[in-house]
């Protein structure tokens, strides 16, 4: 039944009813009152997918920008620092110090805070770290509470050309633009406790994009851009060397 002809059925047996309530021995037989009923469950029927449908979108585009505002604050922090990009708190260097997400140890079952983060005089907003779906601190299956429970995002770990500058980090201007930055970790069956124990990923499907949008995520580009992407499509381009992921301008193969 079509959404304007039930709305006119509903009009007419509604109508029929105050039109006649002047009769009291007129009322709504069951029959009526069951028809009305199931009307309104047809419409709720019609109207909730497309809710649902509004409702991702709306999620997709916060998490969306909230990667380009990261994005931008990663920019005016290598205005800053001539052009270096921020630490991307690797758990693999030594010596330690101030990462993009937080500052010290990356001992996190210490407490933690973005507000000791190289981006946080940039952002001064805990929620911008964090995606609208991401409610469930714990990754893989069965299902483990992860330890970086602070941000959604991962740094690429390029940003300190995989761990080859230990605590240094690259220029800005030296990587290729279209290649991804940040991207929303991994929270399914695959992912691995790497994928988690820190903020920091190498580009590789353990440590990859999550589903959380759908059949993928949301990545950042070092141009500030930030742009949806399917998990499967995010896997294929951690086999590109160099690529979008496998991006550092030391080497050959961008790896």
């Amino acid at each position: 039944m079509r959404p304007a002809l039930i709305a006119k059925t509903t009009k007419r047996i509604l109508h029929s009813r105050v039109y006649n309530t002047m009769n009291p021995r007129r009322a709504f037989t069951l029959v009526e009152l069951l028809l009305v009923i199931a009307i309104i469950g047809i419409l709720a029927a019609l109207l909730l997918p497309a809710l649902s449908r509004a409702k991702e979108k709306a999620q997709r585009t916060s998490c969306l920008n909230n990667l380009k505002q990261i994005m931008v604050a990663t920019h005016l922090y290598a205005d800053e620092n001539a052009g270096h990009l921020p630490f991307p708190n690797s758990a693999n260097s030594d010596p330690l110090g101030p990462g993009w997400l937080y500052s010290g140890t990356n001992n996190l079952t210490l407490p933690q805070t973005v507000h000791t983060g190289q981006l946080w005089e940039f952002l001064k907003l805990e929620k911008i770290y964090l995606c609208p779906v991401d409610h469930s601190p714990t990754y893989g299956d069965p299902p483990v509470t992860r330890p970086q429970q602070l941000s959604s995002y991962c740094m690429n770990s390029v940003a300190h050309d995989f761990g080859r500058l230990h605590y240094l980090t690259l220029r800005l201007e030296a990587i290729t633009p279209d290649g991804f930055c940040y991207w929303e970790t991994d929270s399914g069956p695959e992912a691995q406790a790497s994928a988690w124990n820190d903020a920091c990923n190498q580009p590789v499907s353990r440590e990859g994009l999550t589903t959380r949008h759908g059949q993928g995520g949301d990545v950042a580009c070092f141009d500030s851009h930030a742009e949806w992407m399917k998990q499967a499509t995010f896997n294929n381009e951690s086999d590109n060397t160099p690529g979008r992921l496998w991006c550092s301008p030391t080497t050959t193969d961008g790896q």
